[in-house]
């Protein structure tokens, strides 16, 4: 009795198949997070007459935070914190207290000083 052999065909489903788990991978990973701040960055966009106050080393959260980036306050009193004018990271909500309420294992980039 003779063992089986794997075909061509048999050779490429299988290396699809891995194909198809890696790019999974590597978008849990990395894209995800991209597609994240660019479905953010859309939502800002839609929004008419956001106005966007700049200010640096803005203290943010319970432990008072030191972080780089822009405060927008827009017209329905959303506060969003972003890295730059369009790109935002998270919009934690309306009330008060929401700039408090940034979950930081959603911002997961440092901030480069630029003195």
């Amino acid at each position: 009795m003779s063992r089986p052999v794997l075909g061509k065909i048999e050779w490429t489903v299988v290396a699809v198949i891995a194909a198809v788990v890696l790019g999974c991978l590597v978008w849990s990973v990395w894209g995800y997070s991209s597609w994240k701040i660019a479905s953010a960055k859309s939502a800002i966009m839609e929004k008419a007459g956001v106005t966007v106050a700049a200010f640096t080393d803005v203290r943010i959260g319970v432990d008072k935070r030191t972080v780089c980036g822009r405060v927008s306050f827009g017209p329905e009193g959303y506060r969003r914190f972003m890295v730059d004018p369009v790109a935002a990271v998270i919009d934690p909500g309306q009330d008060d207290g929401s700039v408090d309420a940034i979950l930081w294992r959603d911002y997961p980039r440092a901030c480069a000083r630029h003195d």
